[in-house]
C-alpha cells in the first residue's frame, strides 16, 4: 500500500500533461464502481480506502466537451483521499503513459513546475486531511 504518496497518472498526450485519474459514471454503476475502475485502468491501482474531500457540479461553457466520451456540458467532479495498491500497470487506451507517485513536498514542486497549481493544492489539501482523518473502507452499502 502507498502510505503518503500522492498519485497521479501522466498522459501520453497532450505532452505527457499530469493528470488526476477520472472519467464517467456508466449507466447502473456507483461513483465507488466508477472510481475504482478509473483507478484500475488509469493507474493499475486498487482502491483501499478513501475519504472524500469535496464535489462539485460543473457547467461548461465550450461548444464541445474537453474530451469526446466526457458528459457535455454538465458534469460532477468528486476528490478524495485514500489508500491505494498498486496492482499492474494501467489499462487505459486512452493514453495514459504511466504513474507518477511520490511523498512529501516533491509531487508538489513537481505539479508546479509543469503548470498543475491545481493539482499541488489538492496534494496539499489532501497530505493535509489524512493527517488528521482515519480513512474508512467504503462499506458494501456504498458500493
Amino acid at each position: 500500500m502507498l502510505r503518503n504518496h500522492f498519485v497521479v497518472d501522466r498522459r501520453s498526450s497532450p505532452c505527457g500533461a499530469l493528470s488526476l485519474p477520472g472519467g464517467k459514471l456508466e449507466a447502473g454503476k456507483s461513483w465507488q464502481d466508477a472510481l475504482a475502475r478509473e483507478l484500475r485502468e488509469e493507474a493499475g491501482a486498487e482502491l483501499l480506502n478513501m475519504t472524500v474531500l469535496g464535489h462539485w457540479h460543473l457547467d461548461l461553457r465550450s461548444a464541445k466537451p474537453p474530451k469526446k466520451h466526457l458528459p457535455h456540458p454538465e458534469s460532477y467532479a468528486l476528490v478524495g483521499v485514500g489508500g491505494v495498491r498498486i496492482v499492474g500497470t494501467p489499462t487505459d487506451g486512452d493514453g495514459s503513459a504511466g504513474v507518477v507517485t511520490g511523498t512529501g513536498a516533491k509531487p508538489q514542486s513537481r505539479m508546479r513546475a509543469e503548470g498543475r497549481d491545481d493539482l499541488a493544492e489538492l496534494y496539499v489539501l489532501a497530505r493535509t486531511v489524512s493527517g488528521r482523518t482515519k480513512q474508512t473502507e467504503p462499506s458494501a452499502t456504498e458500493r
